[in-house]
């Protein structure tokens, strides 16, 4: 696996992640306009589509309001080899609980839906692809598979879980 792809899609994951926060405020109206903001801490795992695990890994990401009613999120990677990453993306709300990315990675939308969970897709250069399924367990913890695409076929996974610090 290539080091740079892994990167790209936990980055490209792991703050979509946090998205399903908001999805879950258009679909509760309870829910407040701050819901997911703050400091978010995970781990995860990468596989093989063949199951053969090829790493773990952590997440800090940090989801801040953003101009234009947009929510930015700053994050960083650490790989069980040493490495580091730090990506952001801004995540902006259509209506009708469909949202666009805008990455340093690339752009992209999905749309959550009324039990917790969203759907995302990402499309980037050279048919690059990455399916993210985000599952809300409450108001402090993600639940995150991603599926990594190329030409339409899925070739990894990562797993990801994101609780909310205090």
């Amino acid at each position: 696996m290539k080091t740079n792809r892994l990167f790209l899609a936990v980055a490209s994951t792991s703050f979509l992640a946090v998205v399903g926060l908001c999805g879950s405020r258009l679909a509760h109206a309870e829910a407040g306009a701050g819901d997911g903001l703050g400091t978010w801490e995970g781990s995860g795992v990468t596989s093989e589509v063949d199951g053969k695990v090829v790493g773990p890994f952590t997440i800090v990401l940090t989801r801040a309001a953003a101009a234009g009613g947009a929510v930015r999120s700053d994050g960083k990677i650490h790989t069980a080899d040493g490495k580091d990453i730090t990506f952001w993306q801004e995540t902006t709300q259509r209506g009708g609980g469909k949202f666009k990315v805008t990455s340093n990675l690339g752009t992209g939308g999905g749309c959550c839906f009324a039990n917790g969970m969203c759907q995302s897709l990402e499309q980037r250069d050279g048919g690059h692809a990455f399916a993210s399924t985000i599952a809300k367990d409450g108001t402090d913890k993600v639940r995150v598979l991603v599926t990594e695409l190329e030409n339409g076929h899925a070739v990894r996974f990562y797993a990801q879980t994101l609780v909310k610090k205090p």
